[in-house]
C-alpha cells in the first residue's frame, strides 16, 4: 500500500512538472488566446507562475482520489 502511495506521488509530481512546463507557453502559442489566459502564464509575475502549479496539481489530485480514494479511508 505504502509503496503505491509513492508511485502515485511519484507520476504525480511529473505530470505536474510536464504540464506545469507545457502550460508555461501556451499563452503566446495561442496567439493569446483568452480561452487559455486563466490557466497559463500571461506575464511573468509571481501569481502567473503560481497558476502553472496549481491546476496541474488540481486535475491530479481529483483524478488521484478517484483511484486511491476507494482505496485508503484517509486519503
Amino acid at each position: 500500500m505504502k509503496k503505491s502511495v509513492f508511485i502515485w506521488q511519484l507520476v504525480g509530481f511529473t505530470f505536474t512538472s510536464v504540464f506545469g512546463t507545457l502550460l508555461h507557453f501556451l499563452y503566446d502559442l495561442t496567439g493569446g488566446s483568452l480561452f487559455a489566459a486563466p490557466f497559463s502564464a500571461v506575464n511573468e509575475s509571481t501569481w502567473e507562475h503560481m497558476k502553472l502549479v496549481f491546476f496541474p496539481m488540481l486535475i491530479f489530485a481529483i483524478i488521484e482520489n478517484h483511484f486511491l480514494g476507494k482505496e485508503r479511508k484517509d486519503f
